[in-house]
């Protein structure tokens, strides 16, 4: 009868085996790609601007490259970059460990805004293995964006390398080299002071077609705006057809305050709907005629309409607009007991191009 053998483990394949299984973990862990750690979505109508796609590539690179060991933080961010002034400007939303956060900052074009969100993202992610692997190159981006964090970027290589919280860490460390996401310190969205001047022509207000000249101020916060401005007009005459030597000379002068949301914006061209006031000062003088031999009048109207400007240098563009004006009551311009020389008609034209300047 033959003998039963029970079969067991070879243990001097089991040697060879384990440090092989140990070196592909190893191996594999290594190879992970750092990207896998940043979920991105990248929004934007400027033209010429880095997508979405590029800012993840940069991430990785400041991680260490597609060869770095895969982080243990995972960041899933939105980001939306629109054209502000002579610059852009990013609203970029965040989530990571459990933690959101919002921040907004500009930049003086694209390129260096999607570079700015790349290096908070990855600093986010690992900011230890950002700051000691890049040293040089992310220190004049840190220093743009995130002076806080600029210290501890250009500190010397003989001193111990610094060690940056998550920004979107909540622990009292956070707070001395980085403020968190939506935090009090971060900056407030920019004002912008606006002023414009230029031609106008008004159709419907007076007796004839009217030229006039309009000066404005306002201000400027993300899409929405809102001016006031100064308006006047040439005096146009009319003669009476009952009697050619009796005529009257008609002007006016107007305050409008307007309000805009700006629904479309690229580096160089805006477009946004208008709404506002009007309160005009109408008057006229008569002559070939005895009573009444002047007068004046005040009338409000609604206005609404579409501006559209084209910036033609950094703090400088052209402006086009056109208002359709109601009047709450029409202005009639009459000679007492002989004729009426003129009635408003139910809608008023406005077209002004001009100049205007953003500071």
């Amino acid at each position: 009868m033959g003998a039963v053998r029970a079969k067991g483990l070879n243990f001097r394949r089991l040697r060879l085996l384990v440090p092989t299984a140990f070196t592909l973990a190893l191996v594999m862990s290594a190879s992970a790609d750092p990207g896998e750690a940043i979920t991105l979505s990248w929004s934007t109508s400027i033209e010429a601007c880095p997508t979405g796609g590029e800012v993840r590539e940069e991430v990785v690179r400041l991680l260490g490259g597609s060869d770095a060991p895969a982080p243990t933080m995972h960041v899933t961010a939105r980001a939306q970059v629109t054209a502000s002034g002579a610059g852009v400007k990013v609203l970029l939303a965040t989530t990571a460990g459990g933690a959101t956060g919002t921040r907004t900052f500009e930049a003086s074009n694209c390129k260096e805004a999607a570079d700015a969100t790349a290096l908070i993202l990855a600093l986010m992610i690992d900011p230890a293995r950002v700051v000691s692997g890049s040293k040089a190159l992310v220190a004049p981006v840190i220093a743009s964006v995130m002076p806080s964090v600029s210290a501890a970027a250009s500190s010397s290589a003989s001193a111990a390398p610094p060690v940056l919280p998550s920004v979107a860490s909540t622990s009292a460390s956070a707070s001395t080299s980085m403020a968190p996401l939506g935090s009090p310190t971060e900056r407030a969205p920019k004002i912008e002071l606006l002023l414009g001047t230029g031609p106008l022509v008004d159709v419907g207000s007076l007796p004839s077609v009217a030229p006039g000249w309009e000066l404005s101020i306002g201000a400027r916060r993300q899409r929405v705006f809102a001016t006031l401005a100064a308006q006047l007009f040439a005096t146009v005459r009319r003669r009476l057809d009952e009697r050619p030597s009796a005529y009257g000379d008609a002007r006016m002068r107007s305050a409008m305050m307007r309000g805009g949301l700006v629904v479309y914006e690229s580096r160089l061209f805006t477009l946004a709907p208008l709404i506002g006031l009007e309160l005009a000062s109408v008057s006229a003088d008569g002559h070939g005629v005895v009573n009444p031999s002047s007068g004046s009048t005040l009338r409000l109207g609604v206005a609404l309409g579409l501006a559209a400007s084209l910036r033609v240098a950094p703090r400088v563009s052209f402006r086009g607009e056109i208002d359709g004006i109601v009047p709450t009551r029409r202005v009639e311009l009459a000679f007492d007991g002989l004729a009426t020389l003129y009635r408003e008609p139910a809608v008023l034209a406005r077209v002004h191009l001009g100049v205007g300047f953003a500071f």
